[in-house]
């Protein structure tokens, strides 16, 4: 095996990986599909093993290939990172650092975290990227991602994980009742997702007319138009509390404290763990009040 003198065909194999197919790859890295063909074989003689499983719709991995991303993943990142902190030697904070969070996180928890910490640290570039708490916590696993702020990861050897707050979902309607399109009787419930679904048969709320959609965001828009009464995570609807642009519902027969306590956590990969940088922005985000 010698794959140090087959480097710089792993990227080439890394966008194979991401887009399962040799033609869509060729086009993107700018490479006849025979060439990069050889070259993916060349890697794999190199390394010993079969990197894909070629079928009629494109590639997938074999266990030899998973291996091979998680190390490609982690090498380039560390290399933009290296780069980062080359042009800036004086500035121990320069990075780039990959976060994956998601949607309803990204809106109510970031913009105001960015805003107060990036102004202090301008040579480190912070990606980030929203997706399902499933999807996150993969990513974070292949070292695509460094840091993930989600909702109940699940335990994985490789990745350290830590509770930043409980949470728990409430009733949420608009403010202002002339924004209101139904009676408190007839108003729909609006939420998003199989564990919410399941609250409402828990407690027999699933005979009334319920709207289903795709994200929180969603849930919190409609809630606000007076569409219905919006089932919401409090750490969502807190901003728009304050804003009085929703109040909360207490509901017959319902907890006070809310439904489905959930916990939000912080979770990197072990490899990370004397990531200087990586650390010192782990520390402000449990310093900073969700």
């Amino acid at each position: 095996m010698n794959i140090k003198e087959n480097l710089e065909k792993l990227t080439y194999f890394q966008e194979v990986a991401k887009v399962g197919s040799l033609k869509k790859a060729a086009s993107l890295v700018h490479l006849a599909q025979p060439s990069l063909s050889k070259s993916i074989k060349s890697l794999e003689q190199a390394i010993g093993h079969p990197l894909f499983i070629r079928h009629s719709r494109g590639v997938t991995l074999t266990k030899h290939g998973d291996q091979l991303l998680e190390f490609c993943n982690k090498l380039f990142s560390d290399i933009i990172d290296l780069e980062n902190k080359l042009e800036n030697l004086d500035d121990s904070m320069a990075g780039h650092i990959r976060v994956g969070t998601y949607d309803s996180i990204a809106s109510y928890f970031w913009p105001q975290f960015l805003k107060q910490f990036l102004p202090n640290h301008p040579n480190l570039k912070i990606e980030i990227e929203t997706a399902r708490s499933a999807k996150l916590n993969e990513k974070l696993i292949n070292r695509e991602l460094d840091l993930i702020l989600a909702v109940e990861q699940k335990y994985n050897k490789n990745i350290i994980t830590e509770v930043l707050k409980t949470d728990h979902f409430k009733f949420y309607q608009a403010k202002k009742k002339s924004n209101r399109i139904f009676e408190f009787e007839s108003a729909p419930i609006i939420q998003m997702s199989e564990v919410t679904q399941k609250l409402l048969e828990e407690y027999h709320l699933d005979q009334k007319k319920i709207f289903n959609v795709t994200s929180l965001e969603t849930v919190k828009d409609l809630a606000i138009d007076g569409i219905g009464i919006g089932l919401l995570p409090e750490q969502v609807a807190k901003k728009y509390l304050n804003k009085n642009q929703l109040e909360v519902i207490d509901l017959p027969n319902i907890p006070k404290f809310g439904l489905g306590e959930h916990n939000i956590t912080i979770a990197y990969h072990r490899t990370n763990v004397n990531n200087n940088t990586l650390k010192a922005i782990i520390n402000a985000v449990k310093e900073f009040p969700l």
